[in-house]
């Protein structure tokens, strides 16, 4: 199955959009028991975050991100969705498994 990537960026200040965080936390989750999540994160300095997907095609995955509830909610918007064609290196595995 094919791997998307989608980049957030927030629209609202911190403050407005952390009543969401749990709903876009809980969508995750369905989407990993879906086994349609390989991974996500904000990025270091909060200026937003990237989810990676299974998706059988570009609009499975643009359906995907949009009912990601940071977008729902218009509390970020999505400023790239692109096919990955990306392979995770042992080294990269490493480092998440221990970050756990």
């Amino acid at each position: 199955m094919p791997l998307f990537i989608y980049v957030l960026e927030p629209i609202v200040s911190r403050p407005q959009k952390e009543p969401i965080v749990p709903q876009h936390l809980k969508y995750l989750e369905q989407l990993a028991a879906e086994n349609k999540l390989v991974f996500s994160g904000p990025f270091s300095d909060r200026s937003g975050g990237l989810v990676c997907i299974q998706a059988d095609s570009i609009e499975e995955a643009r359906t995907i991100a949009n009912d990601d509830p940071f977008i729902v909610n218009k509390v970020d918007r999505i400023v790239l969705l692109k096919e990955w064609c990306g392979t995770i290196q042992k080294i990269a595995l490493d480092y998440l498994v221990e970050k756990k």
